[in-house]
């Protein structure tokens, strides 16, 4: 069956997943493309013009805060939604309002508030028949899954405890350039605010967090911190 598909966030991550999208299957399509910079909408149309021959339609190609609204008028079967994490929420509640099925990348939130807020917002989305899936690629992953089957077959015993880390360097940064607002700069750097990521336990941590709750079956019900006041250079 064909889909339509719309990309909301069209930089690195939002133009990956359209081709990730399009490599995906047969009779798949992104037909509509929203962002708050025009660069990055240049910058998606020129990607899937020449890795995949797409050519968008101007009309179907928005710019500004509001774009994502213009992009759900549009007649779709799928939004995915790749920008930074702190507009998740506002936009998954959007899409279950517009009945559109969603792939929306990790963190969902990046606050309690924005947590709950997608939770609810899933709820709709279940009770609408509509189907979400988030950037968490552990569980789509060939070599995780297939341990997971061992440990579940009994191949170590049952798991009492378990331990996840994170180490590497800094993921990236951007320097403010001339003639951007705060508010341009904020979001080009976004990784590196934590108002907009969630930070790194969050942003990135989230995979291997997400690895042990689906390893041992359960949630933590209780978290303790000890450490630090710690500050990325960026």
């Amino acid at each position: 069956q064909p889909l339509r598909a719309g990309v909301v966030g069209c930089g690195g991550r939002g133009s990956g997943a359209a081709v990730n999208f399009l490599d995906a299957g047969p009779n798949l399509s992104i037909v509509a493309v929203a962002d708050v910079f025009q660069d990055r909408i240049d910058g998606i149309r020129e990607k899937l013009k020449k890795e995949k021959g797409v050519e968008l339609d101007d009309a179907n190609c928005f710019v500004g805060f509001d774009a994502y609204k213009r992009l759900l008028e549009v007649d779709l079967d799928l939004v995915i939604l790749a920008t930074p994490p702190y507009f998740r929420p506002e936009h998954f509640q959007a899409c279950v309002e517009a009945r559109r099925h969603v792939f929306m990348e990790k963190p969902v939130a990046v606050d309690p508030v924005g947590a709950r807020a997608v939770m609810a917002a899933s709820k709709q989305a279940e009770a609408a028949g509509l189907c979400v899936v988030t950037g968490t690629q552990r569980r789509h992953s060939w070599n995780y899954q297939n341990v997971l089957a061992r440990v579940r077959s009994g191949m170590i015993g049952d798991i009492v405890s378990s331990n996840v880390y994170w180490n590497q360097s800094k993921l990236w940064h951007r320097d403010k350039q001339p003639g951007w607002t705060e508010m341009e700069f904020m979001l080009r750097d976004w990784v590196n605010w934590t108002w907009l990521s969630g930070d790194h336990i969050v942003e990135q941590h989230i995979h291997n967090i997400d690895v042990s709750n689906w390893f041992v079956g359960d949630h933590p019900v209780q978290a303790v911190g000890m450490g630090s006041r710690l500050r990325r250079p960026t």
